[in-house]
């Protein structure tokens, strides 16, 4: 169910791995058989391969099979043997660009599996009787170690410490919970249990499928086959997908570019990408747009925008007007043979939540090239708590953004519709774009009218 949630924001099979192996390791440790450790180090491969953070678990591994396994000797060889081989044939690519990286601390590392090797030895003494106490212990020292560990690599290594890295030791403490509670609960109660937890998944998936408006993974790819299949890189995207959560979408482009060399710059049109329900498209369509299929419901469309708002250098503000200028581009960088990805923030606009840490709003001056008659800019909702535009001038716009929790720090969620165009006007409306009455014919008022006197218009 985690796999198939409709959002792009890391739809994983990360904890599935990290089950699986935590159910291994301490099935192993529970009766000491080499068959569950070394299937233990195959899940744990599966849980690294899916995401890195995975490898703090790595040197606790070590740990409990050498103080655990009847037979050592012969369980971590296999083991690693295992561990090492399943990551070179799921990924050789990722392996061996990881393995250059981790060269120069191959000393480092290997002081930390020996280090583990060693205290698991000396743990045998301790730990003469198998079984369910035994597994327990092992759990309990599997949060202790990720709790601690982790917040030492990202301290080491200068590394933000995100709460989804904390999923490794999510998986040991709910198992470890789980073997406190099950004995003293009936087992009409656990399965009570079992099935809220089962339609509070269903529940939530499906809420997700009936009111968000995001893509799904599945349906990103889709997209992704369109544009890619008509030439263009995902340098032509980076700065030019509109619509809502266009975050998302871009970056899961970046992972969906065919790795072939292409280079980018062919494209210099906006490209709105929203998700509707096919009833809601005019029949037959405008000639200009590309509708993609989804699914019975619903379809991606794709229209090509000629842009005024200039969103490769715009300028961002606190409220003391400290202002900083960021320049938006694309770097490329090769990952491995046959994997070439993309960034997906300039390193600018990387370091504005930094910036703007506890500031209660930030704001976006950006340049306008003139036209006649200017295209309105639209607003989508995105993480952050608000999004407003302030002033619209014939050079410059406006825009203040009031941060969250969730808020990705990338380039404004505007798309510019052309005010004769009342089919695009009505796609807008049907994807969510937020539009607020016009206060005059120009709406050409300064950056002293934002707040009240700017009726904190959102399509201007």
């Amino acid at each position: 169910m985690t796999i198939g949630y409709p959002r792009l924001w890391n739809p994983t099979p990360w904890p599935l791995a990290l089950v699986l192996t935590f159910l291994a390791l301490l099935h192993g440790a529970r009766t000491g058989g080499a068959a569950a450790l070394i299937a233990a180090a195959v899940v744990l491969a599966l849980a690294v391969d899916i995401h890195v953070a995975a490898g703090v678990l790595i040197p606790f591994g070590v740990f409990a099979a050498a103080a655990t396994a009847r037979r050592p000797g012969l369980v971590l060889p296999a083991a690693g043997a295992a561990f090492v081989g399943v990551l070179a044939a799921s990924s050789p690519g990722a392996f061996a660009e990881n393995r250059a990286i981790l060269a120069p601390h191959a000393a480092a590392g290997s002081a930390g599996l020996a280090l583990a090797l060693a205290a698991g030895l000396a743990a045998r003494r301790w730990w003469t009787e198998s079984g369910p106490r035994r597994a327990r212990i092992v759990a309990v020292l599997a949060c202790l170690h990720c709790l601690v560990v982790l917040p030492l690599l990202a301290l080491v290594s200068g590394h933000g410490l995100d709460p989804r890295y904390f999923a490794p030791v999510v998986t040991p403490a709910a198992l470890l919970v789980s073997l406190g509670l099950s004995p003293r609960i009936s087992r009409r109660l656990q399965l009570a249990l079992a099935g809220l937890v089962v339609a509070g998944h269903v529940g939530l998936w499906a809420a997700q499928g009936a009111f968000d408006r995001q893509f799904r993974l599945v349906e990103a790819e889709a997209i992704g086959r369109e544009l890619y299949g008509r030439g263009l890189a995902f340098g032509d995207l980076y700065r030019h997908v509109r619509g809502p959560r266009a975050f998302d979408l871009v970056s899961t482009l970046a992972a969906l570019e065919p790795p072939d060399g292409r280079a980018g710059g062919q494209e210099t049109r906006d490209l709105l990408i929203v998700r509707v329900e096919r009833s809601a498209l005019p029949d037959p369509p405008p000639t200009d747009w590309r509708v993609v299929a989804l699914d019975d419901a619903h379809a991606a469309v794709i229209v090509a925008l000629a842009p005024t708002l200039d969103l490769t250098r715009f300028a961002v503000c606190d409220a003391a007007d400290d202002c900083t200028e960021i320049a938006v581009d694309v770097a490329r960088f090769a990952q491995g043979p046959a994997m070439q990805w993309a960034t997906r923030a300039h390193a600018g606009l990387a370091d504005l939540p930094r910036r703007f840490s506890g500031a209660p709003a930030a704001r976006y001056h950006v340049r306008r090239r003139i036209t006649d008659p200017p295209p309105r800019v639209v607003l989508f909702r995105d993480d952050c708590r608000r999004w407003q535009l302030d002033a619209v001038q014939p050079e410059l716009v406006v825009l203040t953004v009031t941060p969250g929790p969730r808020c990705r720090w990338w380039l404004p969620p505007v798309a510019e519709v052309d005010v004769r165009d009342l089919a695009l006007a009505s796609l807008v409306a049907a994807a969510g774009g937020i539009r607020r009455p016009e206060r005059g014919p120009g709406n050409s008022q300064g950056p002293s009218s934002r707040g009240a006197r700017a009726g904190l218009r959102l399509w201007a």
